[in-house]
């Protein structure tokens, strides 16, 4: 009798869809191809699948439904108007701005297609950001939606294009430039070490950084990526994590490469989320623990008939939000990136090594950031000062160093920051962590936000971990508060769940009984939200501004 997930992949795939050759589904091969080398290069992940399962369902949006040959043939058009209508050479950068709906994804085939560069942009900028990005990434066109158009700089000397989903959508439009145009004309990279995309950093200490990527990461990120994420033919993948963000953490070319089901979001909406979870089939998404926990708090969350897989990132899962999630048959994958490393490139322990654990040891253990992934040469922990790893006993504090093809080339226009970080041979990320005898890295803080008082270092995770076992605390951000006798101290902002009260006694008792002394918040804040970056991370430097700001006020 065939399985739930069977009759979904027989449902995706026998849909009524325009068809085309499957043999046009091919590129003209680069100068340098030869019998046993081609240029290892994403859109080709595309070009297969359209062969493979020209009639499956791509792309889901709304009402709206593409199969793979729907996709692969918006993408040839997309490609061929930028070469022949828009005039754009190879190298030169091509800006949009979008969320998740499909020409987010299609541009992230067809901008490589054109042989030119994506520079995706986080429409959660001001206009000033975005205009900085514009110009300092030398963009020749910008691609922005509509819903965004206050965000276009003003006096804009480049082609814009604006996408409205409206009857005459500009968009649409374009793409019709490129229907006379064929996939054997397009020439793709002849040099897999050519720069793909230009993704930029949050900018939260100063302008954003411009990092350059190349199609050889892409490429094998996001076959480690369908490796390690279990990926295939039945994958429903649904839009939660923001495209703008390191490309999707390379997901718009694991799930094309494996022949599976993008379901776009316009938005975060989590009644529409719970929709896609309970009826679409959705197999796998993404995002921040933040997301999570609102996912797992929701009115509408109650345990899925099918399990499904989330990768979550950018602070460390706590061992309470892991155990919901499961109480939903939601599993979680701890993973663990940077900008400059294109997103994830270490991932927690596989399930098999630590199942046979008690459920808050796995959930300890599933906490730490793990082991570099297929594509990282290698990530170690090593000591800033002497450039040699620190002593694999968990104790020892580092930084995480990681080399290998998933790192950035370098920080466009900015050989400083760039030699900055490249030392000794490695990328060095800032993150402070220790290495475990088993091998695994667990991140103990970045290095600008552990607490230091009184000479002893303070992780503001371990606390925070320990605040969020109060059933309570929706949410929690630790950072250092100005100390009169020992320079820093802990301070400790909580966010109450809905309907719930917490107070600042109850958390300060609650740690005595879990942390040492010196560890302990001196003060805590209960507050209605943290403040965010656009990919969900709390932005600690603003709740550390305020607590040092109001000092300066105080002694002035």
């Amino acid at each position: 009798m065939a399985s739930t997930a069977q009759k979904r992949l027989h449902q995706l795939t026998n849909i009524i869809h325009p068809t085309t050759s499957v043999a046009s589904f091919r590129t003209k091969l680069p100068p340098t191809a030869t019998v046993d080398y081609t240029p290892l290069n994403p859109v080709n992940f595309l070009l297969r699948s359209a062969q493979i399962y020209p009639n499956k369902t791509a792309i889901i949006y709304g009402q709206k439904r593409y199969s793979y040959v729907d996709f692969a043939l918006r993408v040839k058009n997309f490609a061929t108007a930028l070469v022949n209508h828009y005039k754009i050479k190879p190298g030169e950068r091509v800006a949009i701005l979008c969320p998740n709906t499909p020409p987010i994804l299609e541009a992230h085939f067809a901008i490589p297609a054109a042989r030119a560069v994506i520079t995706a942009i986080n429409y959660r900028l001001n206009a000033e950001e975005v205009n900085y990005i514009i110009h300092h990434s030398e963009a020749k066109l910008f691609i922005i939606d509509a819903e965004y158009k206050h965000l276009i700089p003003a006096n804009l000397n480049i082609p814009v294009i604006f996408i409205t989903e409206e009857a005459k959508d500009p968009y649409e439009e374009m793409l019709r430039l490129g229907e006379s145009g064929r996939w054997q004309d397009l020439e793709l990279v002849a040099d897999e070490r050519e720069v793909f995309g230009f993704s930029y950093t949050s900018g939260s200490t100063g302008k954003p950084k411009g990092v350059r990527h190349a199609y050889r990461g892409a490429y094998l990120s996001a076959l480690s990526l369908s490796v390690h994420a279990q990926m295939s033919a039945e994958t429903v993948y649904m839009w939660t994590l923001p495209m703008f963000h390191c490309n999707g953490w390379q997901f718009p070319w694991a799930v094309t490469a494996v022949g599976g089901t993008h379901i776009m979001l316009r938005k975060i909406d989590y009644d529409q989320i719970w929709h896609h979870l309970l009826y679409d089939g959705v197999t796998q998404y993404n995002g921040a623990p933040t997301l999570q926990t609102e996912i797992v708090n929701h009115p509408a969350a109650k345990p899925l008939h099918r399990k499904v897989t989330v990768h979550t990132g950018g602070s460390s899962p706590s061992s309470v939000l892991l155990k919901e999630l499961e109480g939903l048959n939601i599993h979680a994958r701890h993973i663990y990136g940077l900008t400059e490393t294109f997103g994830p490139t270490a991932g927690t322990y596989d399930q098999i090594q630590i199942n046979h654990l008690p459920d808050e040891e796995r959930y300890v253990m599933m906490a730490r950031q793990g082991y570099a992934d297929i594509v990282a040469d290698e990530m170690c922990v090593m000591d800033a000062e002497t450039g040699k790893e620190v002593p694999m006993d968990g104790k020892t504090i580092g930084e995480v160093t990681i080399r290998g093809n998933i790192v950035m080339k370098d920080y466009y226009k900015d050989p400083e920051a760039t030699k900055k970080a490249f030392r000794n041979g490695v990328f060095w990320s800032g993150d402070l962590a220790v290495r475990h005898p088993d091998g695994a890295v667990e991140i103990k803080d970045r290095s600008k936000d552990i607490v230091i008082s009184g000479g002893e270092n303070i992780s503001s995770i371990e606390i925070e971990s320990v605040i969020l076992h109060l059933e309570d605390v929706l949410e929690v951000a630790v950072v250092a508060g100005p100390d009169e006798k020992w320079g820093e101290h802990p301070v400790a902002f909580v966010v109450p769940k809905h309907g719930r009260t917490v107070t600042a006694g109850k958390v300060i008792s609650f740690c005595k009984s879990q942390l040492a002394g010196f560890k302990m918040p001196k003060t805590v804040h209960i507050v209605s939200e943290l403040p965010k970056t656009s990919t969900g991370k709390t932005q600690k430097f603003v709740l550390r501004e305020r607590l040092w700001n109001a000092k300066e006020k105080k002694v002035n």
